[in-house]
């Protein structure tokens, strides 16, 4: 991407953004979300490209919705920056129902050549979290299985899960709890957008 079209989307403030999600509001302390999971001993660190306002929340939808694979490596080389050498790359999954509709999990479409292990697996549901609002999102159930014959490969490891967009937490936390559960040694996240 050139410098002028990455210009056009908003980079998230340190100064001005909760230490754990990355959530933009007035000061660098925690955010209510983030005090919630916490509170749950569910703490997360999160690390968003950028804000999901104006450009991203268009690409999105020509990406996710509108199904427009062309744009899948736009931010690969900036995803592939924030991720350590030490860490296994695990991307947040769909559904089945979902990669029937749509024929593609978009964040594993912005992994691209990024080296990373399906080791979760999506239970179906029956409504799709762009769908549901805060309330019904905040408290969803564990949405996520993990495959049992990939557990051996995750254990005592250094985990960065990678969605496309953090809105509560809750796909993250849930990924992380399961993970946490299954032996790994750290989790934290990296989102296209907060």
């Amino acid at each position: 991407m050139c410098d002028k079209c990455e210009s056009l989307f908003t980079l998230p403030s340190r100064e001005e953004s909760c230490v754990d999600c990355g959530r933009f509001q007035a000061s660098q302390k925690r955010c209510q979300d983030c005090e919630k999971w916490l509170n749950q001993k569910q703490q997360l660190n999160n690390q968003a490209l950028y804000l999901y306002h104006g450009i991203i929340k268009e690409y999105l939808e020509r990406y996710k919705f509108k199904g427009d694979y062309r744009l899948h490596s736009l931010f690969q080389t900036r995803i592939n920056s924030l991720i350590e050498a030490d860490e296994l790359v695990i991307p947040i999954p769909v559904t089945k129902s979902t990669m029937k509709q749509r024929h593609f999990n978009q964040v594993t479409g912005m992994l691209g050549e990024i080296e990373f292990l399906d080791c979760l697996v999506a239970k179906p549901k029956a409504q799709a979290q762009s769908e549901k609002g805060r309330n019904e999102r905040i408290n969803a159930q564990q949405p996520f299985e993990i495959n049992q014959k990939l557990v051996s490969k995750i254990k005592s490891q250094k985990v960065v899960l990678i969605d496309d967009v953090y809105t509560t937490g809750t796909t993250l936390h849930y990924a992380a709890q399961l993970l946490r559960e299954n032996g790994v040694q750290s989790v934290r996240s990296i989102t296209l957008a907060r």
